[in-house]
Order: C-alpha cells, then structure tokens, then sequence
C-alpha cells in the first residue's frame, strides 16, 4: 500500500490552463476605439461599415473590464477625456451626462 502512495506522489497533481498571467492575455475586455471627450455617451461598435458609429469594442488582451460588462457601460458618459486605445476602466464613466451632473452644483452656487 505504502508504494501505491510513493507512485501517486510521484505522479503530482494535474493543472488545466495557464497561470492568471498567461490565460488573462487571450481573455477579451472594453477598450476605447475612438479618441472621446468628457461628456460624450458610449456606444457599441458593432461594425466597422461605414466607418462604424460606436466608441468602445470588446477585444483582445483582457486589460480592461470584462466583456459581459458592456452592456452596463452602453448609455453611460465619460467621465474625463479618453484616448483611443484606453481599456475601459470603472472610474471613466459617470451614470449622468456632465450638463446634467454640473447643474445642480452651479444652482447650488447661485443662492
């Protein structure tokens, strides 16, 4: 019994995939596809015929937010200006449109 153990040992453990490193470089994430100022509405490029409309894509490596997340950023605005090539990141959006978001602060200034 004592060498069934010694065999198993020997044998170590199996591991399927790469370490997070190698396996996070063929993952998908957001990225930026056109330069954006602060203030502007994300939109999906879903297509690049004529010239295709939107400003961020789902590509490769996986730097930025994961891809199932697109759908969360779709409708939001920038937060700061933003140049092509970015990956997405949590703290370049904003839920209100910067027009929206400066009004009550300058009604607030007012009084």
């Amino acid at each position: 019994m004592e060498d069934v153990r010694i065999a198993e040992a020997a044998m170590g453990t199996v591991h399927y995939g790469g370490s997070e490193g190698e396996v996070r470089i063929f993952r998908r994430s957001i990225f930026v596809t056109k330069d954006m100022k602060k203030g502007e509405q994300f939109q999906e490029l879903t297509s690049f015929e004529n010239g295709g409309n939107g400003n961020v894509r789902s590509i490769r490596p996986g730097n930025g937010l994961h891809s199932r997340h697109m759908s969360d950023i779709v409708g939001k605005y920038a937060r700061v200006d933003i140049s092509k090539g970015t990956p997405m990141d949590w703290e370049l959006m904003t839920s209100t449109s910067v027009e929206e978001s400066d009004e009550p602060t300058a009604k607030k200034q007012k009084k």
